[in-house]
């Protein structure tokens, strides 16, 4: 996806293994089907990890808008049957996210499409990045939602907010997209560090 190459390729070329998936949308996107793809994903990962040479201790979700509501969710969601239909006993918990620019309130009047409604003392670490002059959606959204699962968690929640920047803001390569990609591979790295120490809960 154009929205996280800058990202992608600087993971890749420090030898993480990057995965970019697709989810439902429209008709079949509704709630809690997405949500379910991107589990689906994160078993299909621990399910084939020889193949890929993956290591499973170390599953990180990072999404962009829409796909960052999803990566929160899913990680705020680890191991419930509800949305692990024919894959109820693969672990679909993560050690952390990156959520850039997202959408983190309720999809649906169904608490389990809200991240906050989701928040749980063991949720893994998260950076949260938003530009403050987001016109899709407001930083401030994302800012409340931050605060909340701070409160909740056990682990840390970082939230960072991005002057003069608007939605989409890794769309291209640019100092700020290189900007954003060093600290998100920043976070990664330690966050990798934080599980393999066992300090995660």
């Amino acid at each position: 996806m154009k929205s996280r190459i800058t990202l992608l390729n600087q993971m890749a070329e420090n030898d993480w293994l990057c995965l970019s998936a697709n989810y439902r949308l429209r008709r079949s996107g509704q709630h809690p089907n997405p949500l379910i793809d991107t589990k689906r994903l994160i078993a299909w990962v621990r399910e084939n990890d020889t193949e890929l040479g993956a290591d499973t201790t170390s599953i990180f979700l990072v999404g962009c808008s829409a796909g960052a509501h999803l990566a929160v969710s899913a990680a705020l969601t680890p191991n419930v049957s509800e949305f692990q239909a024919g894959f109820a006993d693969t672990d679909t918990s993560v050690a952390g996210v990156i959520a850039l620019y997202g959408y983190l309130g309720p999809r649906t009047a169904d608490p389990s499409s809200s991240p906050t409604r989701l928040a749980a003392s063991d949720a893994p670490p998260m950076l949260i990045i938003h530009g403050a002059n987001d016109t899709a959606i407001p930083a401030s959204d994302s800012r409340a939602v931050a605060a909340t699962l701070s409160r909740a968690s056990e682990n840390p929640v970082v939230f960072v907010e991005l002057p003069h920047t608007q939605h989409s803001f890794d769309r291209f390569a640019s100092v700020r997209s290189r900007a954003v990609a060093d600290t998100s591979a920043s976070f990664l790295d330690w966050a990798r560090e934080y599980a393999r120490r066992g300090e995660r809960l």
